[in-house]
């Protein structure tokens, strides 16, 4: 519902006079509305974005961000798991029962696919010279990749092989596997 001022809350249907969220300038819930998760996220005045539980309105479950990507795995109900952005345009992982400790480096870009989806325990991150690397959740420091200006893992990502193409800064490609970052398993193609 909006009220008055503009702001908004969400309400149960059983319910209808009193809200189940405080009022918000802005509530990201679709997929809390059609029953996938129990989360949503509320942007405040400032345009900072928090992540509450609908059981607790009062406490979010992460810090006040920037941006909270709203396709992150907690919002959409795939995974513990969000990315949020800081002052500085980074980019982090965090765990819905850390939300004080990134899970992964800050970087200038994660992929909401792999872990944040839910689909395996890998995602891939961007550096300051935009290059990209495949990252193990555990491991937060030191990727199982090197760094490329390009790579597809969308098949690590999602679980289903251990194989991923990166392109070099010559935009030549090679294959390589998971267990082996120095050298590639096919030669380099134009």
């Amino acid at each position: 519902a909006v009220n008055e001022d503009g702001t908004v809350a969400i309400f149960h249907k059983d319910n209808p006079d009193k809200p189940v969220s405080k009022w918000w300038k802005r509530i990201y819930a679709l997929e809390l509305l059609i029953h996938r998760t129990e989360y949503y996220m509320a942007k405040d005045q400032n345009g900072k974005e928090a992540i509450f539980h609908i059981s607790n309105p009062e406490k979010s479950i992460s810090q006040w961000w920037n941006h909270i990507v709203t396709l992150s795995g907690i919002l959409k109900g795939t995974s513990e798991y969000y990315i949020a952005k800081n002052s500085n345009n980074k980019y982090a992982i965090f765990h819905k029962d850390n939300p004080h400790h990134p899970i992964s480096m800050w970087l200038n870009a994660i992929s909401v696919n792999g872990l944040v989806s839910g689909q395996s325990e890998y995602y891939v991150g961007t550096d300051e010279q935009m290059q990209e690397a495949i990252f193990h959740k555990d491991n937060p420091d030191k990727p199982i990749s090197g760094w490329w200006y390009r790579i597809d893992a969308d098949q690590c990502l999602t679980g289903q092989s251990a194989y991923y193409i990166v392109a070099n800064k010559e935009r030549k490609v090679a294959i390589f596997h998971t267990n082996n970052t120095h050298k590639p398993i096919s030669d380099w193609w134009s």
